[in-house]
This record gives structure tokens, C-alpha cells and sequence, in this order.
């Protein structure tokens, strides 16, 4: 059993894991919980009796509601890994290794030391490695009864390539099985002529844009050194004048270094009129330590007041009317609405090879785009690496029993592999686990704000209506 304890709005709380329960305590209890915990009866009262009168009173209360826990281990559920469990719901093609674009937050950049990604080169896929590739999860489809599979395109910048793209999608029309599209890109060659392919073919369209252009064109220049704003925004106009935005899926993905980029966003995102995903702080190399020290000087939530962003969802759940933000902060709120407790700790992170399979241009088999090469789980020519895949199962398992067994969040992180990836391994990193726990401890004080606004019906009826399904 691990406790948290907390303040928010001149108020105490704690968080219990192994109940998922968050408690409402007193001044004294708050001050003194370690104590509480640690100290048997009689030390509390000698040491505190001097100070509150009630000593005694308030140790066995605690202890009382100590006792009323069920303080077994707990264990982390581990999934199957086998060709009877694993079928892909997605496969991402890198059809590109080459880029139009030197971002300076590019994890394929060559500025991360520690990175084992490859960088930017003149590779490209071939349409026999694809065409195989597509070929070995639609056979694992059908004989699994999956109805329907997302096809991604990814780089470098994937329109690079359009030619592969357009023969992919030709082949992908003679399968029995309903395929989508999706294609991560920077924007730059979304002229008319590729905008209306990836419409007419209901792509699911994701553009890396920073929002605004002193944000933008700081980290996303060209490979020529020039500035990227003015033609991405005027193509991002474009797209917007051919789609149906109820039908059409556009998303634009925002990624930030510093709070202060972040907020400036927060606000251009009410403006806008496709959905703006403020996808990740993702520190440059030069910046990390900046970062850190910023992020953890500013982030503590003490109190809503001035807090606009809550206060509109408060109002929005109190009228019915849920704009896109309120929509994006109650899905951020979902885990801790239907937070994990007991005896099982679910397995949270993506099973290798299940959610998305990622194929690298030269027919490698990864976990997904983002993890370094050593996790390596097949390829086109030998297939799925089953017993590969379970290595990484068991890996991540036993890192997860032996570095989080103490941690209070360890119920409500759903901290992924690339955090934590090392030498084929994983490897504690304090860093993101001070920002994920940050992270946790802020939303569950919001939960408690809402709480006490609009009530737990409210909050149940939300996620019902709307069947909020991800950890």
C-alpha cells in the first residue's frame, strides 16, 4: 500500500492506491502522516502529545482506517503473447527516411545522444517490402476475424513518396477488409493536387504545426534553412476549404518545449477550427534541464483560481454545451474517473505487436516508430517474432515490479517503453517519473474540484454518453 498525500484549495487529502480511494483529512493528520504510518501508539503520543491534545484520538482513527484496507501485493497483469493473441489493428509504413524538414526537436534529428533511431537519410521503401508487409497482416486479419485495419504512412515526410502511397492504396482496394488511411506529415507539400487524393480517400490526416509563427518557425525550418510557417498555415487554409470538417479527419499536432509556448497555444486553440493536439513538452536537447527545472517550479496546481480552462469545463458540464477543449480535458480525466485498485495492475502500455506494428523501409518489424532499434520484434522476411515480443513483456514487468512497488501513482501510470528504453532494456529515469506522478497528482486535484461542482453523476453520465475507453 502506498499514500499520497496532498493539498489543494486549503484543503488536505490522500490518495490510497490499493483502494483508489481519496480521502479528505485534517491539518494534523497531514503533517504528521509519515509519522502515522511509521510510528507505533506509543512513540506518536509521547512525541505529539505536547502539540495536539487529541494525539491519541487522531492515531487510532488512522489506524482504523488502515485496517479497513486489504494490503495484498500487488500484481501486474501480463497479457498473451502469441499468433493466437496478437493481430495488428494498425501497420505504419516509414516509407521515408528523408525529410524536407530539420526540426530541432526531432527525435530522428541527430541531436539526442542517447538515441539509437535512425537518422535522416535518402532510404525510401520499396513497393515489394510494403506490398509484403500489408500482405502478412491481412492474413493474420482474417485468420483472427479482424473486419477492419488502419494503414499509415510515415517518414521523413511521407509525401516524399506519394507515388508509393497512391500504389499502396491501390493494392489495399483489392483486400477483403475495410482499411483505412492515416498519414502523419509536416504540411509543406499539401498542395491542391495531394489534398484532394488523401480527401478522396477519407485519410485520416495528421499535420506537425506549431501554431503560431514565432513557435513554428523556431524549431520547424527547412532542410534549406528557410522558414516553414507562412506556406504550411497557407496549405493548412487550403485543406480546410475542401474537406467536410464533420466528416473529415484533420489533426494538427503541436509540439512544445516550455510552458510558456504551451499556454500561447492553449489560447490559439479555441480560434481554431480543426482540432489542434498539443501532443507532448518535448524538451530539444540543449533545453532538457531548463525544461525540468521550469516545469516542476511552475506546475503545481494549488488552486483553480484564474485557472479559464477549468472553469469552462465546469460550465460546459453544468450546460451540456462541451467544447472541443472541455471534450480534450475530460478525456486527460478519464483514467483517474475510472482509476484502477486492488490485487491486479493492468498492463497499461501497448503489447508489442497488437495495438500498432511499425515497418521500417527496409522491412524491420518495431514496437512503433518512436523506440530505438533495439526492439526489434521480426520483419516482412521472418514475420512476427512472438517469443521477441514476450521477452519485452517480461522485461517491462519486471522493471515495473521492481522500480514502482513504492510509488504511490503506480496504479494510474500508463508511462510508455520509450521512456524508459535502454539497451535492448528499461532503465529508471526519474525525470519522467517525477513529471508522470506531477502529471497524476494536478489531475486528481481537478477531479476533486469537479467533484464538489457538478457531482459524480454528472462526471458518470459524461463518460457513459460519451464511452471514454483509453487508460
Amino acid at each position: 500500500m502506498n499514500i499520497k498525500k496532498f493539498k489543494f484549495e486549503n484543503e488536505f487529502y490522500i490518495y490510497i492506491d490499493v483502494t483508489g480511494q481519496m480521502v479528505r483529512i485534517n491539518e494534523v493528520v497531514y503533517k504528521t502522516l509519515n509519522s502515522l504510518i511509521s510510528m507505533s501508539g506509543e512513540d506518536y503520543v509521547e512525541r505529539y502529545i505536547g502539540i495536539f491534545r487529541n494525539a491519541r484520538e487522531i492515531y487510532n482513527d488512522f489506524q482504523t482506517l488502515l485496517s479497513s484496507i486489504d494490503d495484498k501485493d500487488a500484481v501486474y497483469f501480463k497479457p498473451e503473447v502469441n499468433a493466437e493473441s496478437i493481430c495488428p489493428e494498425a501497420i505504419t509504413l516509414c516509407i521515408t527516411e528523408n525529410c524536407n524538414f530539420r526540426c530541432s526537436y526531432c527525435i530522428y534529428g541527430g541531436s539526442y545522444e542517447e538515441n539509437k533511431l535512425r537518422k535522416h537519410s535518402s532510404k525510401v521503401m520499396t513497393y515489394e517490402i510494403a506490398i509484403a508487409a500489408i500482405q502478412k497482416v491481412y492474413e493474420i486479419c482474417l485468420k483472427n476475424g479482424r473486419k477492419d485495419l488502419l494503414v499509415g504512412f510515415y517518414g521523413g515526410e511521407p509525401l516524399l513518396n506519394m507515388d508509393l502511397i497512391e500504389k499502396i492504396v491501390q493494392y489495399c482496394s483489392t483486400l477483403n477488409l475495410n482499411i483505412r488511411y492515416a498519414i502523419t506529415t509536416n504540411g509543406y507539400l499539401l498542395d491542391s493536387e495531394n489534398i484532394e487524393y488523401l480527401v478522396k480517400h477519407a485519410f485520416n490526416i495528421s499535420i506537425s504545426f506549431d501554431g503560431l509563427k514565432e513557435i513554428h518557425d523556431k524549431h520547424r525550418v527547412h532542410a534549406n534553412g528557410t522558414f516553414t510557417y507562412n506556406i504550411v498555415e497557407r496549405n493548412i487554409e487550403l485543406i480546410k476549404s475542401k474537406i467536410d470538417k464533420h466528416s473529415q479527419n484533420i489533426l494538427l499536432l503541436a509540439t512544445v518545449t516550455n510552458l510558456d509556448e504551451y499556454n500561447k497555444l492553449v489560447d490559439l486553440r479555441k480560434n481554431l477550427k480543426l482540432n489542434l493536439r498539443i501532443s507532448r513538452m518535448h524538451p530539444t536537447h540543449d533545453e532538457r534541464k531548463q525544461y525540468y527545472t521550469e516545469y516542476f517550479l511552475n506546475s503545481d496546481m494549488d488552486s483553480v483560481k484564474g485557472n479559464s480552462e477549468i472553469f469552462d469545463l465546469v460550465q460546459g458540464l453544468k450546460s451540456g454545451d462541451m467544447s472541443l477543449d472541455n471534450h480534450i480535458f475530460m478525456d486527460s480525466l478519464s483514467f483517474i474517473h475510472k482509476r484502477e485498485y486492488g490485487e491486479y495492475i493492468s498492463y497499461k502500455t501497448c503489447v508489442p505487436g497488437n495495438q500498432k506494428l511499425f515497418v521500417s523501409s527496409e522491412g524491420s518489424y518495431y514496437i512503433c516508430e518512436k523506440i530505438d532499434h533495439d526492439f526489434k520484434i521480426g520483419s516482412v522476411e521472418d514475420g512476427l517474432d512472438y517469443q521477441g515480443m514476450s521477452v519485452i513483456v517480461n522485461k517491462w514487468i519486471e522493471f515495473r515490479e521492481k522500480t514502482c512497488a513504492n510509488c504511490w501513482a503506480r496504479y494510474l501510470c500508463s508511462s510508455c517503453y520509450i521512456n524508459f528504453a535502454s539497451d535492448g532494456s528499461f532503465k529508471n529515469n526519474i525525470y519522467e517519473c517525477l513529471k508522470f506522478r506531477k502529471q497524476i497528482e494536478n489531475l486528481l486535484k481537478v477531479y476533486i474540484f469537479l467533484l464538489k461542482q457538478v457531482g459524480q453523476h454528472v462526471l458518470e453520465e459524461y463518460y457513459v454518453k460519451n464511452q471514454v475507453t483509453k487508460d
